[in-house]
């Protein structure tokens, strides 16, 4: 499945700390993750779906995510029949730190960001 991973009006991955939260609605998965260096990829923090704005919300009060000094976020719109799929597969790839659970479901493979 194809998914469109959001960026900003500048072509860049947003950033939770310099969102405009009025700009961002619908339903879909996202994730999370803090910039790598140059001698390392990104570190994947969290996957989930549901409402993009309330769940990045509720995200950027959990010191688990935020206590890495740079931060970038992207999601995609999925149908709500297919969202926990994407989740699972998002989660199984991408290993992200912050993982309590994910859906009890096949997963559904689809295009990943790409982050790095």
């Amino acid at each position: 499945m194809q998914l469109n991973w959001i960026k900003n009006t500048f072509n860049e991955w947003l950033d939770p700390r310099n969102t405009n939260w009025d700009s961002i609605s619908g339903y879909g998965v996202y994730v999370v993750w803090s910039p790598g260096t140059l001698l390392g990829g990104p570190t994947y923090l969290k996957v989930g779906q549901g409402d993009i704005k309330g769940r990045m919300q509720a995200h950027m009060r959990d010191f688990r995510i935020t206590r890495y000094p740079q931060l970038r976020f992207t999601f995609a719109f999925v149908h709500p029949s297919r969202v926990d799929g994407v989740e699972k597969y998002l989660g199984g790839v991408l290993r992200p730190l912050v993982a309590e659970r994910f859906p009890d479901t096949f997963p559904v493979a689809v295009n990943l960001p790409r982050i790095a």
